[in-house]
């Protein structure tokens, strides 16, 4: 938790020197910090505190407190304050001493002690009236404050903010905010949701989630209050009330309400689609839920009851009705664009690269343009160093792209949930591997395929506790779901301890849809991939879990569009596993362009394990294996290039052309080309629509000769190889 509080600390300051810069330089002329810095700045503030609360760190939260209060929004404000000289001298301690703070805890884990720095602070925030409560800083030998439990530093977020139970205040009339705030806004409560929902999930077997839920409500409630999305802000605190009042005990929470709970953090996550869509919290319906939380009684049906303050209260205190509702006169916010974080040092790193991208061109063009006297070995150095850097660039690119899976697998524990109390089947879901990193595209791609994947699982796959009893398993089914880099891919396994896939069942309805004829008896290899097929289903009922035929369909498709595979494998009785297999960059890679008769291909670096000049017996004939090629005491299958491609104009002799070894992680086999050209950085581009997916070819580049060159895929050339060979035999 602490290493998250410290990225997310250095990415907000990064973001916020901008305006600390601005500060620096209003010297004795009053600061007015725009909308924008000012949200910032009241963000980070609000990191600090909630960490300096949560993780034991009392100086910074005492630190953070006063600056928070001079900066949060008041209730009657049209616009940001301007800040008089004493108090932009404040704010600049403020962050300095709160850096001092943060940095010390990054290397030691403790804070350091800086009293006399907090005296000083300490009388500035009592001058300016704000609050300040550490007695520790001034006793100076005094002892640190005991430690706090999650109880009490939710208590204390909750003091600091509640809401007033007093007459309401007029509403604020509201401020025009920006695209970037919003998207900020966005981007926060989607996490913040998404934790909820983990949270809520977690409840069952670990109880003290409960703090975290809390703080997670809380926090979305100050953000919605900042940016003045009053719904919002209600509707999260009265789900935080609901729980404070449970985790007291002054409620007892009758049954079924985690699914209640779980069922407003979905109206919640709706709510935020619907402000990215349009902009604005107008449309949002949420009354029916505020009612809702009325059966726990408590504390919130205090507030349910309570006059209702802000732009969506009517007369006398009742609930406006939301079709009656009268327009806001507010303007809508912009539109939000889609985002994605980006670490701060990675951007450092881009903005250094970028300049001495301008160096080494401008060194090129310059040589260029005394071609006539150009020195040869000083001009290679040059387009050397370009390549370099610009190599450096697109590397850098593709990291900030970069994002771990765990976003892709946030809605797979509630899926679970939800298919054990509809199928009857207990579930014990295991996820793996979610920190492994992925282009940003495969997250939002794959997320669909693996909820087909689990439901396909738990319908098909796990059998009823009874039938698991007598088949000797335990009652509760595993899914493990496992994400990791290998071979220059990224796999993603979806596995079921259950029956396995019903090869019968799968070949009489491959025959009845005419995909296999009468009397064939197709291999494992060649039968199960037909599960992929639209419309294929073996439920003899529809449910609502599945049995259309449109699951794996979906999955198959997604994952074509991310030029990746799937395969599965199965263990009658015991288990089935379907592997995901998708390139690790989605744009550039480093790849070999490689020779065959007239053409030229490019062959990824990744799959590629060496190459040799074979001697002239290296290369035998074996009965009922075709061609093999010894290499260090082993045997490995050898497949001409030009005959998978059907090229004429090759080397027939092996010894007069090159062989390369290829493997896909699995599978290593030897191709012979005639030649290897050189190796180089390329940009993939999909082959489109019209050419649709050719088996051995996952995409196309243009070189620099302006000539396309297919991009073989090592794995589907293997399979290619293996499939020409079977025919043949």
């Amino acid at each position: 938790m602490r290493r998250a509080f410290l990225a997310e600390y250095r990415q907000l300051a990064g973001e916020a020197e901008a305006v600390l810069s601005e500060a620096a330089r209003a010297g004795a002329a009053p600061l007015r910090v725009d909308l924008k810095g000012l949200s910032l700045l009241c963000h980070l503030t609000h990191v600090l505190r909630d960490a300096g609360l949560f993780l034991n760190f009392p100086q910074l939260a005492a630190v953070a407190r006063p600056l928070f209060e001079l900066l949060r929004p008041r209730g009657t404000e049209t616009a940001p304050p301007a800040l008089t000289p004493p108090q932009t001298q404040f704010l600049l301690s403020g962050f300095q001493l709160a850096a001092r703070l943060v940095e010390g805890v990054a290397g030691s884990g403790v804070e350091p002690r800086l009293v006399p720095d907090l005296e000083r602070f300490a009388a500035a925030a009592r001058d300016l009236a704000l609050p300040w409560d550490f007695p520790a800083a001034a006793a100076g030998d005094a002892p640190a404050p005991a430690p706090r439990s999650d109880s009490q530093k939710v208590d204390d977020l909750l003091a600091e903010t509640a809401l007033p139970a007093a007459a309401p205040a007029p509403a604020a009339p509201r401020v025009a905010a920006s695209a970037d705030m919003l998207n900020v806004f966005l981007q926060d409560a989607d996490e913040i949701i998404d934790h909820a929902e983990q949270d809520l999930l977690a409840l069952d077997k670990d109880p003290e989630r409960l703090h975290d839920l809390l703080r997670q409500f809380h926090t979305l409630k100050g953000n919605s209050g900042l940016m003045g999305f009053d719904v919002l802000q209600q509707f999260s605190h009265r789900l935080e009330s609901v729980l404070q009042d449970i985790r007291d005990q002054k409620i007892k929470p009758p049954p079924g309400w985690l699914t209640l709970f779980l069922e407003a953090v979905d109206q919640l996550r709706r709510a935020v689609a619907e402000l990215a869509k349009h902009g604005t919290t107008d449309n949002l319906k949420l009354d029916l839920w505020t009612a809702k939380l009325a059966i726990f009684g408590g504390a919130s049906a205090a507030l349910d009851a309570a006059p209702a303050s802000g732009p969506d209260a009517a007369p006398g205190g009742a609930p406006a009705s939301a079709p009656d509702a009268a327009p806001s006169d507010a303007p809508a916010l912009p539109a939000a664009r889609g985002g994605v974080r980006v670490n701060v040092e990675r951007l450092d790193q881009l903005n250094d690269l970028a300049g001495e991208l301008v160096i080494a061109a401008a060194v090129v063009q310059h040589l260029s343009a005394v071609r006539a006297g150009i020195d040869p070995e000083r001009h290679n150095r040059a387009c050397h160093q370009l390549n370099l850097i610009t190599s450096g660039v697109q590397d850098l690119a593709m990291a900030i792209r970069m994002v771990p899976i765990e976003s892709a697998f946030r809605r797979l524990p509630r899926l679970a949930r939800e298919l054990a109390e509809k199928t009857g089947k207990p579930i014990d879901l295991q996820l793996v591997g979610a920190e492994t990193e992925v282009d940003r595209r495969v997250t939002e791609l794959i997320a669909d395929p693996l909820v087909h994947m689990v439901r396909n699982a738990v319908d098909h796959g796990l059998e009823l506790p009874e039938e698991r009893r007598r088949r000797g398993k335990p009652e509760t089914g595993t899914i493990r779901i496992e994400a990791l880099h290998r071979s220059g891919e990224v796999w993603v396994t979806v596995s079921d301890d259950g029956r396995g896939l019903q090869r019968e069942k799968i070949l009489s309805q491959a025959r009845a849809r005419g995909l296999l004829a009468a009397g064939a008896t197709p291999t494992d290899e060649e039968l199960l991939p037909l599960i992929f097929e639209p419309g294929f289903s073996t439920a003899a009922v529809v449910t609502e879990v599945s049995g259309r035929g449109v699951g794996l369909d979906v999955v198959k498709r997604n994952i074509e569009r991310l030029r990746g595979r799937i395969e599965a494998q199965s263990t009658p009785g015991l288990s089935t596993t379907l592997t995901i297999r998708l390139p690790l960059t989605m744009a550039v890679i480093q790849g070999m362009i490689v020779g065959v008769g007239s053409e030229q291909f490019i062959l990824p670096m990744t799959g590629i394990c060496e190459s040799l000049r074979p001697g002239a017996n290296a290369v035998r004939q074996a009965l009922g294996a075709g061609e093999m090629i010894a290499l260090r005491g082993t045997t490995i299958p050898l497949f001409r290039l030009a005959e998978l491609f059907m090229l004429p104009g090759c080397a027939a002799r092996p010894e007069d052309g090159v062989v390369t070894i290829v493997e896909d992680g699995e599978r290593r086999v030897a191709l012979l080309l005639d030649e290897l050209l050189g190796q180089q950085r390329v940009v993939v581009k999909s082959l489109g629509d019209s050419l649709g997916r050719l088996p051995g070819v996952s995409g196309a580049s243009i070189l620099a000769d302006g000539r396309v060159r297919l991009i073989l895929d090592v794995a589907g050339l293997i399979r290619l190889a293996h499939e020409r060979k079977q025919r043949k035999e």
